[in-house]
């Protein structure tokens, strides 16, 4: 979405406030350096089973 949205000629503040990200997050997605990149640390929540 951020790649389309600057290929339509949007500027970085414009897609930051769209995507409600930080503008160097947008700069970093563009620049290539954010792709493909995996969130580390998740942490597993116990859910209660539903009764």
């Amino acid at each position: 979405m951020v790649f389309e949205l600057r290929n339509q000629g949007y500027f970085y503040r414009e897609i930051s406030e769209m995507m409600d990200m930080p503008i160097r997050t947008i700069r970093t997605v563009l620049d290539g350096s954010r792709r493909n990149k995996h969130v580390v640390g998740w942490k597993k929540l116990k859910r209660k089973a539903k009764k």
